[in-house]
């Protein structure tokens, strides 16, 4: 059983988190660097093809069309900023510098280095509590949504791999195994979360989930979820502890694989 890190759950950590893996990871991805220079007030087109940090300036970030808080220099632009209708990152001051590697390279090195891949772990999963519970606070409601409920047999898909949705899913009877580019990385048990991140971000799917024997699930829309992270801290708190618990699992599969394969086989972005 894989133990989940809880302090990766605090969002209090994300600024310590960000300057530690900018000063001594960011600086030993090998490959083409990426720069892309934002003139003030127009829009950075986030490419989530590249791992992006603000080398100077900064970018306001407006969700349904208004500031909610600015990334100053030194922030990582990981895939919870995926484009979606709602978000937008606007230069301000005198704009904005990015510098960024492919996926590609990032995950080269995460390969190559346990200690890469438990910093970006880290940082993802901080930034994940921090930023979920900022959107979501936008859209609360003081009565929480009524989930809907949706069976499936052995061998179904839950959810496919490449697919856009605004699902969360929880599971409440059964169980699942995790399924990136052909190879199984992790499970899910009941009353796990998953399929949020790609939902709360309007990201493509990392992974499939399919069912490993017949499983129940509830299922709640995207909007619904951000109102019921609101209404009870409960699950925000549970979400980050499944989201940890599943990048865990999948970083000691892709640890084991590496010394098995030349080249990444598993984008980093590539946890649910």
């Amino acid at each position: 059983m894989v133990a989940t890190i809880h302090w990766f759950s605090d969002p209090s950590k994300l600024p310590e988190l960000s300057e530690k893996f900018v000063q001594e990871v960011f600086p030993r991805i090998q490959g083409a660097l990426r720069h892309k220079d934002v003139a003030p007030r127009d829009n950075f087109a986030f490419d989530a093809k590249y791992l992006w940090v603000i080398a100077a300036g900064s970018l306001a970030v407006n969700y349904d069309g208004k500031e909610i808080f600015s990334l100053e220099a030194g922030a990582v632009l990981g895939p919870w900023f995926n484009p979606s209708e709602d978000l937008s990152l606007i230069a301000e001051g005198d704009g904005c510098r990015l510098e960024g590697y492919e996926n590609v390279d990032v995950s080269r090195l995460f390969m190559q280095d346990s200690t890469a891949l438990y910093a970006w772990s880290a940082i993802a999963s901080a930034a994940g509590a921090h930023y979920f519970s900022l959107f979501a606070n936008l859209k609360a409601r003081s009565v929480p949504p009524a989930p809907q409920y949706r069976s499936f047999k052995t061998g179904e898909f839950i959810i496919k791999e490449g697919e856009y949705s605004h699902e969360v899913m929880c599971l409440v009877d059964g169980d699942a195994d995790v399924i990136a580019h052909g190879a199984k990385v992790g499970t899910v048990k009941p009353e796990e979360i998953f399929g949020a991140l790609a939902a709360l971000t309007g990201a493509r799917r990392m992974a499939s989930v399919v069912a490993s024997k017949p499983t129940v699930c509830m299922v709640f829309e995207r909007d619904d979820f951000e109102d019921l992270l609101r209404s009870h801290s409960s699950v925000m708190s549970k979400l980050v502890e499944d989201m940890a618990r599943a990048m865990h699992e999948a970083n000691a599969t892709i640890a084991e694989l590496g010394t098995k394969k030349s080249k990444s086989w598993l984008n980093f972005r590539d946890f649910r």
